[in-house]
């Protein structure tokens, strides 16, 4: 190489120092746009006669070699032979000893060159729509429906409560994490346990947990710590669920498929092969994306940039070497790359391999295309949105498999799982998608899933429209089924409890003389228990039995219920009573006084004497099922 050769590179090195990306991790261009314009520069070198051409042949080519390198790419195996050709033409054309000027040139921005936007438009969703004989026996029976109803509705507001005080206490983190908005009514509508309610109440509660729902993919990420503590076994899940999420929402902001690569890209990730993976997916569509009016929005690799006969076509020569440039300085390639840097063939390969995950971008763009980039149904969204994720999902293979990056397959196939919850929440399909969270991420939340039930409850919630489904629905999140165990695991415990069962011993009419029957049937006492001894013994004070109005003496004689009356069901009494431990039965003594209950006669010497409403007290043997309904406090054996 001549003097004013070795001058030339100096000043061209002096002049590109200040101009390109400096040390960049990510120096990302549009390689095989540029490699096509060098592709042309060098046809041209062989025509040109005279310096002043080749001057600007030369600075047209260092003004784009420059955003690449900053070292004329004289180490770059496959820029070798192209500088010493340029530097054999060069001593050709010399005809006068001249200092050749480069002008300043700006740098083009690495922006990527989008089509018109509103490229794909926002995909409609399927809206839902949330939202007896005479007066005494007249008087008795509105009464009756009244105290029935008043009943039913103390339990309604006793039933919420249990289940806002568990929200609002035990779950209260991952309650409001996840839905912030239906925590804060609860708070205001619970007022620890002072709180009234109505129906309006409900409806708007159902409401806010509507809106809540929606946004629990979103929520997720954004109170990541809160809902998934235990994700340290884990420390990818952020970033994957983060990458899953920006898919969808760009997807759904008519953004062009590049774009939403380079936004993936623009997010902040706390694991580094995350990084490295979703930067690399960037620089890579950015150095493929084809030419103005192409077949394909991306290069082929597979066809196009096949690596054979690359000597004799040297546009496959300047994209590898480009792409090279880019690569080499990312610390994941940089060790890899440089066991292929002697061998040009073997290096472009592998870079070949690097790139052939465009493949399925462009699969993902043709989908797009068919449906004239207007997704018009939720499916046809969904598709798009999991054929982006696998493109990316293909490229972490292929850097698995060459030995880049150290990342489980298995880890990315949450980006997918994360798809089919929000798959689920955007079809409002609530019952799917809450077991499918807790299913595929319960191990990574707090409390070992005791908060299933309070977001179950939320998901049922907002699909009830009816007051009577929403009134089994509180009953059937009050208190357990089997929740008599919970009793038999106490050291106490406090209910308003029922029994249901067979009852039997003797009663006392106290009329104007005392009488005694014996007594059997069926018995249904409400009323306070209290458990102690380790839960095997309680403590009953009745207040009403159901059962009276079919209790039947053996001896008859003294027969009958003459008008069904509202006193027949208040029934006060005590009792002891002995819990089987691993059956929900119980068996005992049991004293009550029913006032008015009989009309009993007897005779008085030679006349028969009618006593009406007479009293009787019972002191019976019982033997029932246990049917606690509310626990007012409990303290377990633990």
């Amino acid at each position: 190489m001549s003097m004013k050769t070795r001058f030339l590179f100096l000043i061209i090195v002096c002049f590109l120092s200040g101009h390109v990306v400096n040390a960049q991790e990510y120096n990302k261009q549009h390689t095989c746009q540029d490699a096509y314009k060098l592709k042309k520069i060098d046809d041209q070198m062989t025509q040109i006669t005279t310096m002043t051409e080749f001057k600007k042949l030369l600075s047209s080519f260092y003004s784009i070699a420059g955003l690449y390198s900053d070292d004329t790419l004289r180490s770059n195996p496959f820029f070798s032979a192209f500088l010493i050709s340029l530097a054999e033409k060069e001593a050709e054309i010399i005809v006068e000893q001249s200092r050749i000027k480069i002008p300043t040139y700006k740098i083009p921005s690495a922006a990527l060159i989008l089509s018109e936007p509103g490229l794909f438009s926002t995909p409609k969703t399927e809206s839902v729509n949330t939202t007896g004989g005479n007066w005494q026996a007249a008087i008795i029976g509105g009464t009756a429906n009244f105290m029935a109803g008043r009943f039913k509705e103390e339990a309604l507001h006793f039933g919420i409560n249990q289940v806002f005080e568990k929200m609002t206490v035990e779950d209260k983190e991952i309650i409001l994490a996840l839905f912030p908005k239906t925590a804060a009514q609860i708070d205001i509508l619970y007022n620890n346990g002072k709180g009234t309610y109505y129906t309006a109440d409900l409806l708007y509660l159902r409401q806010l947990a509507l809106l809540d729902m929606r946004g629990i993919p979103e929520n997720m990420i954004q109170n990541f710590n809160t809902v998934f503590p235990k994700s340290t076994v884990e420390p990818q899940l952020k970033d994957i669920l983060l990458l899953s999420s920006t898919i969808i929402k760009y997807s759904r902001q008519s953004l062009p498929l590049p774009e939403i690569i380079s936004m993936l890209a623009n997010q902040e990730y706390q694991d580094k092969s995350i990084e490295s993976i979703v930067n690399m997916a960037d620089l890579i569509s950015q150095a493929l994306l084809d030419t103005i009016n192409s077949k394909d929005l991306w290069v082929n690799p597979l066809t196009v940039l096949n690596p054979l006969n690359m000597n004799i076509n040297n546009e496959k020569l300047f994209f590898y070497g480009l792409l090279y440039e880019q690569l080499k300085d990312i610390p994941v390639c940089k060790d890899y790359l440089g066991k292929f840097s002697g061998e040009k063939e073997q290096l472009a390969i592998e870079l070949q391999k690097i790139t052939q995950f465009v493949v399925y971008l462009n699969s993902t763009y043709r989908f797009a295309e068919e449906k004239e980039f207007i997704f018009k149904s939720v499916d046809d969204l969904l598709i798009y949105v999991k054929e982006i994720a696998n493109s990316i999902n293909s490229l972490i293979f292929t850097l698995n498999r060459i030995h880049i990056i150290d990342i489980s397959e298995e880890r990315f196939e949450y980006c997918i799982t994360y798809i089919d919850i929000y798959d689920a929440f955007i079809r409002n399909d609530f019952q799917r998608a809450i077991p499918l969270l807790l299913t595929e991420f319960g191990k990574y939340m707090a409390g070992e899933g005791k908060y299933t039930r309070s977001m179950a409850f939320i998901s049922q919630m907002v699909t009830i429209e009816d007051p009577e489904d929403f009134e089994a629905l509180l009953q059937a999140y009050a208190l357990p089924i089997g929740s008599s165990s919970i009793k038999r695991n106490s050291k106490t415990n406090i209910s308003i409890n029922g029994y249901v069962g067979l009852t039997g011993g003797r009663e006392m009419a106290l009329g104007d003389i005392t009488q005694w029957r014996t007594d059997v049937g069926l018995a249904a006492p409400i009323g306070i228990s209290v458990t102690k001894f380790k839960g095997n013994v309680s403590f009953f004070a009745s207040f009403i039995d159901l059962g009276s109005i079919v209790n039947q003496r053996i001896n008859n004689d003294t027969v009958s219920y003459s008008n069904l009356k509202l006193e027949h069901f208040f029934t006060p009494g005590a009792g002891i009573f002995y819990n089987f431990p691993k059956a929900p039965v119980s068996i005992g003594v049991h004293l009550n006084y029913i006032p008015d209950l009989r009309t009993i006669k007897y005779e008085n010497n030679t006349a028969v004497v009618t006593n009406t409403n007479v009293s009787v007290v019972r002191f019976n043997i019982s033997a029932l099922v246990d049917i606690p309904f509310f626990t007012l406090y409990n303290k377990s054996k633990k």
